[in-house]
């Protein structure tokens, strides 16, 4: 008999996670978070849905799932996805929230973050960007004034002049790629209105200072990365991304 009412058990929840497609169950999220030392409840946008907007209820199930200040999405994105966050987190103030968004894919070949899409979410503490993420858009988080911190992936490459004007309370860059020259806010107006000195910078693929210099003459060095006078510069193996982002919840 216990043998049946364990089967019967069973039965029931595959048909529960089989019509459950908006979820990640714990331990795929867990697999998929592995860089961050936490629990993340992912949110999941399947490929069939080829991007599309969230829920608020959703997005705010996600957040408490995940000890009310962490949101994790994953699956295929676009415009819609960011803008939709966007709003549910507007409508919510007092969820301050860190987004760990790493495990995204753009739809198509439009890999940016939208102009403006942030502006005014004011209870956003940090952003884990996805990794094949290759630019943020101009005043994409204007007056995001509680974000502390934002992480940069591989294939980063462009700066538009005011990405990230208006957050005059970012502490914490870190950058995961290679680079050292950036097409796009090559005089350091990508950080608009920033203090000088403020942030500080951690460079997870560095192994310690480098510079290059082009054929034209132009210096870029790891001090001055992004035409910054960083507070601070660490190298690989001198940070660790989980004390960053825990000490913003």
């Amino acid at each position: 008999m216990k043998i049946k009412i364990v089967i019967f058990i069973i039965i029931i929840l595959a048909v529960i996670l089989s019509c459950n497609i908006q979820y990640l169950g714990p331990d795929n999220a867990v697999e998929e978070a592995n860089k961050i030392n936490f629990f993340i409840y992912q949110i999941h946008l399947p490929a069939g849905n080829n991007g599309g907007a969230f829920q608020c209820p959703i997005i705010y199930d996600a957040i408490d799932r995940s000890g009310g200040s962490r949101l994790g999405i994953r699956g295929i994105i676009d415009v819609n996805t960011i803008m939709s966050i966007a709003e549910c987190l507007r409508h919510r103030p007092e969820k301050h929230v860190f987004l760990y968004a790493e495990n995204v894919v753009f739809k198509g070949n439009g890999k940016k973050w939208p102009n403006k899409s942030f502006m005014n979410v004011e209870n956003l503490t940090g952003v884990y960007f996805p990794a094949d993420m290759e630019a943020i858009g101009n005043n994409a988080f204007d007056n995001c004034t509680s974000l502390e911190a934002i992480v940069l992936g591989t294939n980063f490459k462009t700066m538009y002049p005011g990405m990230l004007a208006g957050v005059k309370n970012l502490k914490h860059v870190v950058y995961y790629g290679s680079r050292l020259d950036f097409t796009g806010a090559n005089n350091g107006d990508a950080w608009k209105g920033i203090p000088q000195g403020q942030m500080t910078l951690y460079l997870g693929n560095f192994d310690g200072y480098k510079e290059i210099t082009t054929s034209w003459g132009a210096k870029y060095t790891t001090t001055n990365w992004a035409k910054y006078t960083w507070k601070e510069v660490y190298y690989k193996g001198q940070f660790s991304i989980e004390d960053i982002i825990e000490v913003l919840e």
